[in-house]
């Protein structure tokens, strides 16, 4: 998710000005705002039912959706030439897209106290070469018919459709993904969770975001009843409210930076080109791994 999202930073200003959306280029920074919040707003949505559904079906198949999703999403993405279009499909992205929750859910099922804390380090550094690729290809490869003239991205397509080969790109890697969540991915949610009468009073389940019971095991022959979940205690949403912040600085960090860097020089920006603008951020990101 990271890194379909980073990738398109670096050209998100010039694909949103090659929309003709405004006459006037001080104005591209609410539309290119827009593209990342209707992305996000769509996640707001989906999020709690994507995460019940988790509960009902397991965790490997809303996984699957999503990142199919994600790769059909980002090729529409990719060959957007109008502004209604690049918001239509980042909106089904975000719809269809649950996996950073469902795969902090899977962590959690699948590790323990003595391990959980190393599994979760790990994850966010795969989440940061995301941010760290994924501005570096976006830069690279955005409108490469002007950036290798004589190569064999010099053709007529992508000329019509400039910013269509990192999306390319990023919707390959959600498909390599799928083929691996499809065929190497085991179910982490088991729905017949085994509680022995004397363990009850021990034992604490939660769902994935409310409460959910935990039934017995299909094997007849064993001592097991239900246990229903607490509800969730206050103390939880201190973290929460931390995520939040933290979301919140990174957003308007990833919007504000390359409205500064692509914007025009008279226009108060620096006039970067995306591959430069890539680079920066590509830097960025490998100072956040420490």
């Amino acid at each position: 998710e990271g890194f379909q999202v980073a990738i398109m930073v670096p050209f998100v200003y010039q694909m949103v000005k090659s929309f003709n959306v405004s006459n006037d280029e001080k104005e591209l920074g609410f539309y290119v705002g827009l593209i990342t919040s209707v992305y996000s707003l769509a996640q707001v949505i989906s999020s709690i039912p994507i995460g019940w559904l988790s509960d009902k079906f397991g965790r490997r198949p809303l996984m699957l959706v999503g990142l199919a999703g994600n790769a059909i999403s980002l090729v529409f993405f990719g060959v957007s030439k109008t502004l209604s279009f690049a918001l239509f499909t980042r909106a089904l992205s975000g719809l269809l897209n649950g996996n950073h929750g469902i795969s902090k859910s899977m962590v959690g099922e699948i590790t323990d106290k003595s391990n959980q804390s190393t599994a979760f380090a790990f994850r966010g550094v795969i989440l940061t070469l995301g941010t760290i690729s994924g501005p570096a290809l976006g830069g690279l490869f955005s409108d490469p018919a002007n950036q290798y003239p004589d190569s064999i991205f010099d053709n007529e397509f992508f000329k019509n459709y400039p910013f269509a080969l990192p999306c390319f790109i990023a919707s390959l890697v959600n498909v390599l993904g799928f083929l691996f969540g499809y065929f190497k991915l085991n179910e982490t949610f088991k729905k017949e969770i085994q509680l022995k009468k004397s363990d009850i009073t021990n034992s604490k389940a939660y769902g994935t975001f409310s409460e959910s019971e935990y039934v017995s095991s299909l094997d007849s022959d064993s001592n097991v009843v239900a246990k229903k979940s607490e509800k969730i205690p206050l103390s939880a949403f201190v973290p929460v409210v931390s995520f939040f912040i933290l979301a919140f600085h990174e957003v308007i960090f990833l919007q504000a930076v390359p409205l500064l860097a692509s914007s025009p020089l008279e226009n108060g920006g620096l006039g970067l080109s995306s591959r430069n603008l890539g680079s920066i951020l590509c830097f960025n990101g490998w100072i956040s791994l420490f």
